[in-house]
């Protein structure tokens, strides 16, 4: 699939027994969280992924470079969580999340699509045609928003 300049192979697998390969690693570690917290939020992270037979993490890549990453849990035969999304920060606003995203809609033919964001992703899940519902302030300062879109 070509979109622009960049060329992505879509082969999209289940990683979890790579999640100890350090470059998933350090795209997990892209998740913005404080730095005194980011390696053990990246250790129950690939452990959730590892534990939960429910979850499964999928990447893509651009030559043998993943670049992106995407963790869903299969909550029902319809419904699907959006566990974790994340792309590379030399390759954000290129639209791979929405490709990601897209892709894997297709791959497991989902019917609903359920994700949780604060205000910096409310924007991007809107665009792809996500209804919002506010959560309220699941933490100190932070509104947290459900996010759901029933794919046709």
């Amino acid at each position: 699939m070509i979109r622009g300049w960049l060329m992505i192979d879509f082969n999209i697998q289940d990683l979890r027994f790579f999640l100890t390969n350090l470059s998933i690693r350090t795209l997990i570690n892209q998740f913005g969280y404080p730095l005194d917290q980011m390696d053990n939020k990246t250790d129950e992270i690939i452990q959730e992924y590892i534990s939960n037979p429910k979850q499964v993490i999928f990447g893509f890549t651009l030559g043998m470079s993943i670049i992106g990453l995407i963790g869903l849990r299969f909550n029902s035969d319809v419904e699907t969580e959006l566990r974790h999304i994340i792309v590379d920060r030399n390759y954000r606003r290129m639209g791979l999340a929405t490709i990601l995203i897209e892709q894997i809609a297709k791959k497991f033919k989902l019917d609903i699509l359920i994700a949780e964001t604060d205000c910096e992703g409310l924007k991007f899940y809107e665009n792809l045609g996500f209804k919002i519902e506010s959560l309220g302030m699941k933490y100190p300062n932070v509104e947290r928003f459900q996010c759901i879109v029933v794919f046709e």
